[in-house]
């Protein structure tokens, strides 16, 4: 599942035909709307009991994930005129080491 992201699972939410429930769903309002997926807090406990109310169960009945924004480090500056690429994953490409600042070297030369 994506870094910054909150995800959502509900027993039950007969009050909204959209929720399915037994079933992690991405609160993808939460987070273009609350930043949900930018703090736990926001994920866990906010949206937590807002989907509570919205579905009318217990906040026991709601459980939440967060997965926290990655952290991309700064990327090299040198030496001059040299060019990096940075790739949280690449599964087409097994040289390709993910999360790790690479220099592009062919692209350099051509």
């Amino acid at each position: 599942s994506p870094a910054g992201s909150c995800y959502f699972y509900v027993t039950s939410c007969s009050m909204q035909a959209a929720i399915t429930p037994n079933m992690w769903l991405r609160d993808r309002w939460g987070e273009a709307n609350m930043r949900s997926g930018s703090t736990i807090t926001t994920c866990e406990q906010t949206r937590r009991a807002g989907f509570a109310s919205w579905c009318s169960i217990p906040f026991s009945a709601v459980t939440m994930h967060f997965n926290p924004p990655q952290v991309i480090p700064s990327a090299p500056r040198s030496p001059a005129g040299s060019c990096y690429f940075y790739v949280t994953s690449c599964s087409m490409q097994a040289a390709i080491t993910p999360n790790m600042w690479l220099r592009d070297s062919w692209g350099e030369a051509n």
